[in-house]
């Protein structure tokens, strides 16, 4: 008779360590990686009962949805323009910014406003001098202004040009503020202008000049010297909310207030996982969220609200992440192709419908409608009912 536990041969008639146990082998385990949620810590048992392991949840629970991108072609730049940024304006169209696209090298930049359906209210051509490249960076509006941030190579001067909103979008200001600069960044307050800049990390060779690391904050309507500091952290992402000016860089985020000699929130670390990555810093105006990736997850943030915190599954890979509000204040997230409302009481992504946009391209809301420049030069066009 054969025994289930014992190595008894059942035919030949011999018998080969009868009487010893047989030892289980350990050839799977459960539950299956693929059925736990992206970077959730969990135990494996193996098949044997008696031998356990940690592993890491792989399903990513923001699934595939099966079609194409459901954005559609709203307006074609590319006869006249290149290396366009794009924003929303206050009244449901949008504000591009751009370069003529006749040589990569161009020193001459053209700014437009357009209505919600992409038709062209006026355009208005920037020079920089000869022998100069136009490099467009951002423009951003408070209903009365246009404030352009764009780039002049060799020299990597910084330039930030304000202009009427209305009628035929005149020149108001030119300013520069500053040379060798790896990035900078503008935010509208008010009258009031809030400047960072980050010099480079090697400077550089002579003659090439170049302006330090700092925080400007000047007005708009009156001669009074700016304020000028020089932050704890690099201000590579720069908002302002109800409480003060938020700064966030080297994977810290701080606070100051608007006189910007007052530290309201010293530099704290955004996130003490593995590998975090800071991706989108954005503001209600009320409150600011950091989205980024944490040991490759999806992980929102809402700077002062740790009840605010999603990091349920979501892989982010190669894909960059984006916010954004509509003019009701709801939040919205991209991961690559996917974008979905976020619950803001919570943090959770409460709806999604992927893919729903052209992978990893800026974009941004203007009244109903969500908007993408792909390519440099082809604004797409998304309405919001098309995430519910």
């Amino acid at each position: 008779m054969c025994m289930m536990m014992f190595l008894v041969a059942c035919s030949g008639g011999r018998s080969v360590d009868a009487g010893i146990p047989v030892a289980c082998v350990n050839n799977s385990w459960t539950p299956d990686p693929a059925t736990i949620p992206w970077g959730d810590e969990f135990i494996q048992t193996s098949n044997c009962g008696t031998d356990h392991r940690p592993a890491v949840g792989t399903k990513d629970l923001w699934k595939e949805r099966d079609g194409v991108s459901l954005a559609t072609l709203l307006k074609d730049f590319s006869g006249f323009e290149r290396d366009m940024t794009v924003v929303p304006d206050t009244t449901g169209g949008s504000i591009a910014l751009g370069r003529e696209s006749v040589v990569a090298s161009n020193n001459k930049g053209i700014l437009t406003r357009l209505d919600a359906s992409g038709n062209e209210l006026w355009k208005n051509q920037i020079d920089s001098p000869a022998g100069n490249t136009f490099i467009p960076h951002s423009e951003i509006t408070d209903g009365t202004r246009i404030i352009v941030l764009y780039e002049r190579l060799p020299l990597h001067d910084w330039n930030v040009y304000a202009y009427d909103m209305a009628g035929n979008g005149g020149l108001i200001s030119e300013t520069n503020i500053g040379y060798g600069l790896t990035s900078a960044k503008v935010v509208i307050d008010g009258n009031n202008l809030l400047i960072g800049r980050i010099q480079p990390q090697v400077p550089l060779p002579a003659p090439f000049p170049f302006s330090n690391t700092a925080l400007i904050y000047a007005s708009m309507i009156s001669s009074d010297p700016p304020i000028v500091v020089a932050p704890e952290i690099d201000p590579e992402f720069l908002v302002v909310d109800a409480g003060g000016i938020v700064v966030v860089g080297n994977g810290k985020y701080m606070k100051y207030a608007r006189d910007l000699t007052t530290v309201l929130q010293a530099p704290v670390l955004w996130s003490t996982g593995i590998s975090p990555v800071i991706h989108d810093v954005k503001t209600d105006g009320n409150a600011t969220y950091i989205a980024g990736a944490v040991n490759g997850i999806l992980t929102l943030t809402q700077i002062g609200n740790p009840a605010f915190r999603n990091t349920a599954g979501i892989s982010v890979g190669t894909d960059s992440v984006q916010l954004g509000f509509d003019a009701s204040g709801n939040l919205f997230v991209s991961v690559g192709n996917r974008v979905g409302r976020v619950d803001k009481a919570t943090g959770e992504i409460s709806t999604i419908k992927p893919p729903a946009i052209i992978a990893n391209v800026p974009w941004y809301i203007s009244g109903s409608n969500m908007y993408f420049v792909s390519g440099g030069n082809m604004l797409y066009i998304l309405p919001l009912s098309q995430i519910p």
